[in-house]
């Protein structure tokens, strides 16, 4: 069971275990209400905003007086202009006046409002990591076609946002057998792993997430703050049949346990340390 989360790659983990790429400073345990506030924050984060307050009564009577004086004045100088000037000073008194009630528009007591005097406001943005995990260059590396009976032979469940930002990363075999060149076969355990690269990822249901999140995290039902915001899910299903490159540690030969001889073809090799699965 997957109890544990790190909050730096978003990465689900067993209780107790350390992510492989993060450390085990940032993973926090799901089942822990600190741990768990924790987690909501690292994916939720408050934004403080100067707040803006509309301009008062008093300041929106004071800028209509103002502007119907300067339209009292551009008037008053136009018909003056026409009776000393005739066609001319008309002429003259609008442009005199549209200038003159342009700049009362454009003046500084046309502002719609009072900017930084308002109280502060606080967003929040939700968040995840555009980190992605890649397995080291000097780790063993096997390729083959995936063996299994299951259904489903290693699934990852992923939820992002609609910039792409990642907020959960689940990866779990259910146990299969990779055959390789030489008559070999990888076996790998049920357990964590990690998926990575460029597969093809299928849309996931939203009632299959809450699913999914309800076993990662106890409380996402008696909460209404979750630790996973997400606008978007995906999944991944390896199948029988289907070729993926392994990338571990290293990879152990089996020994027979009656001869004590190690066997030639059809040796069995077993991971070390956390798996990999790669395109092939």
């Amino acid at each position: 069971m997957r109890t544990s989360l790190c909050v730096s790659c978003r990465t689900a983990l067993a209780p107790g275990e350390a992510c492989d790429t993060c450390g085990e400073k940032r993973v926090v345990s799901l089942t822990d209400p600190e741990g768990r506030a924790r987690a909501f924050r690292a994916s939720h984060v408050e934004e403080h905003v100067a707040g803006v307050r509309p301009p008062s009564t008093f300041r929106r009577l004071a800028f209509m007086a103002f502007v119907a004086l300067v339209l009292m004045a551009a008037l008053l100088g136009t018909v003056w202009a026409m009776l000393h000037y005739g066609a001319f000073g008309f002429i003259g008194g609008v442009v005199a006046g549209g200038i003159v009630v342009l700049f009362a528009v454009l003046s500084p007591m046309m502002g719609d409002s009072e900017k930084g005097s308002g109280e502060e406001e606080i967003f929040v943005r939700r968040v995840g990591t555009t980190y992605g995990p890649w397995p080291r260059q000097e780790l063993a590396r096997v390729t083959g076609q995936i063996r299994t009976r299951h259904p489903a032979a290693a699934v990852l469940v992923e939820l992002s946002l609609s910039q792409g930002e990642v907020t959960l990363r689940d990866a779990v075999s259910h146990g299969f057998t990779v055959e390789i060149d030489g008559g070999r076969s990888v076996v790998v355990p049920a357990s964590r792993i990690r998926i990575a690269g460029k597969f093809s990822l299928e849309n996931l249901p939203r009632r299959e997430v809450r699913e999914h999140l309800a076993l990662l995290d106890p409380a996402q039902g008696r909460s209404t703050e979750t630790p996973f915001p997400f606008d978007r899910a995906q999944t991944l299903h390896l199948r029988d049949g289907d070729r993926i490159t392994l990338a571990a540690a290293g990879f152990d030969e089996s020994w027979d346990g009656d001869s004590g001889y190690r066997v030639g073809r059809g040796v069995t090799l077993r991971p070390r340390g956390l798996v990999w699965v790669l395109p092939a």
